[in-house]
């Protein structure tokens, strides 16, 4: 990628698929009461419309209104830009998010402080209610998201302190590496596969039990990494985390497993469906760091070894 833009927009997407449905419907909250400040805001300065007692309460309680609408906003967004917080640009997005957040609410609080009081100096019971139990439930709402989302990288990351545990896993890792050493086989060679599938005996004998057990063990972390795909796509494991810290070996697993997926996808469609397109997602992102960490190394190079001038 030559520019920040693509991985922009990839970014993004990646807010729109971390939102649940709970915050697309608070955005269509936000969209409606938009649209009716605009509107109420147009009857307003329309002579003669303006008088009716819906939009005369509307104009005496303005800022209330607009802050409500600020809040649906607020509570559609800011959970999935926490989600994405740790990503690439997600940082920079969050505090910029809530730089705006904060500040927009001490400007409404400002102005909704004057609706608080009515004509006769008192406090508007109906406003004060009803602002008590937004920000009842906006707490509890973000604090629900929080949580789940707390929870979801504890899960997270207790299953990868299992998979490091295990001997299973540790052990089939081990196989295919030994067998089939990175330096000599980025890729499992084709014939090996192609013989391994094979329903012909006197094929099979062509492969040794090392390498039919290497097979084996390839398909074994393949299916162990397609479940953690689909627990990525589901929701209940935490994209960011292993992205961190099995983004590589992702990688490394799929070169492996060229000729065996292109095997399995031929026999069965839809097989490994989850962990290619998690790969798809992964494989831009390290793609265009990748690409950023050796623009910067360029740099230093290049700043290293710029000729010293003569006087």
């Amino acid at each position: 990628m030559s520019d920040n833009q693509p991985y922009y927009k990839d970014y993004f997407k990646d807010v729109l698929r971390s939102a649940e449905f709970i915050n697309y419907l608070l955005f269509l909250m936000f969209f409606i009461f938009t649209l009716y400040n605009l509107f109420a805001l147009t009857f307003y300065l329309i002579e003669g419309l303006g008088q009716s007692k819906i939009i005369t309460h509307y104009i005496n309680n303005l800022s209330a209104y607009w802050a409500v609408t600020f809040l649906f906003l607020c509570l559609s967004i800011f959970e999935p830009i926490n989600k994405n917080k740790h990503s690439l640009y997600g940082a920079r997005l969050f505090k910029i998010t809530s730089f705006v957040i904060v500040m927009t609410w001490i400007v409404l609080f400002i102005f909704v402080s004057s609706s608080f009081i009515g004509t006769d100096n008192s406090i508007n019971p109906i406003i004060l209610m009803t602002v008590t139990i937004i920000v009842a439930v906006s707490g509890w709402f973000v604090n629900h998201q929080i949580a789940a989302d707390n929870r979801r990288r504890g899960h997270t990351l207790n299953l990868l302190l299992q998979t490091r545990l295990s001997s299973e896993f540790q052990e089939n890792s081990r196989f295919v590496w030994e067998t089939y050493p990175r330096a000599l086989y980025p890729t499992i060679p084709e014939d090996n596969v192609l013989c391994f599938f094979s329903h012909d005996k006197e094929e099979r004998k062509k492969l040794d039990g090392s390498k039919i057990k290497a097979v084996y063990a390839q398909i074994y972390l393949l299916n162990y990494y397609e479940f953690l795909a689909y627990g990525i796509i589901s929701k209940n494991l935490d994209n960011e985390l292993l992205y961190q810290t099995i983004g590589g070996i992702l990688e490394g697993t799929l070169v492996k497993s060229k000729f065996i997926l292109r095997y399995k996808i031929k026999q069965q469609p839809k097989a490994y469906e989850h962990v290619k397109a998690l790969h798809k997602k992964w494989d831009k992102r390290l793609r265009y760091e990748e690409s950023k960490l050796q623009s910067k190394s360029q740099k230093v190079n290049d700043n290293n070894h710029t000729p010293e001038t003569k006087d």
